[in-house]
């Protein structure tokens, strides 16, 4: 993969686990609470970072369900077209890393590249 050396990008990871659209009874408060932090950290990094360096792209990454410990009580819910090997979650966000674009800056973006809302 080739890099592109014009554009900076501080990325933040997030799982979709406990995501404010989710109604999971056993959702955990702490968790929804962090994740919420991290959302309004990263909208805000976007803004100030557009705001003062123009070449500075924040976003917020979901890597997709992969099969690891984490997300085995919740595997059975995953099609197995969706169930990534952590190899393959890596180089999904490789390649949406290497994709980034100012045009990109505060968006939650899915593995694929869709956009996840807010």
């Amino acid at each position: 993969m080739q890099s592109r050396a014009h554009t900076s990008a501080p990325l933040h990871l997030r799982l979709y686990t406990c995501h404010a659209e989710s109604s999971d009874p056993g959702s955990a408060q702490p968790l929804r609470a962090s994740k919420s932090a991290l959302n309004q950290l990263t909208k805000t990094m976007s803004l100030e970072f557009k705001r003062r360096h123009s070449r500075i792209a924040c976003c917020l990454l979901h890597p997709g369900t992969c099969d690891t410990g984490l997300s085995e009580p919740f595997q059975a819910n995953v099609k197995p077209e969706k169930l990534f090997t952590r190899e393959r979650g890596a180089e999904q966000l490789l390649r949406l890393i290497d994709g980034m674009s100012m045009a990109r800056t505060g968006s939650y973006l899915a593995w694929d590249g869709s956009t996840i809302d807010w």
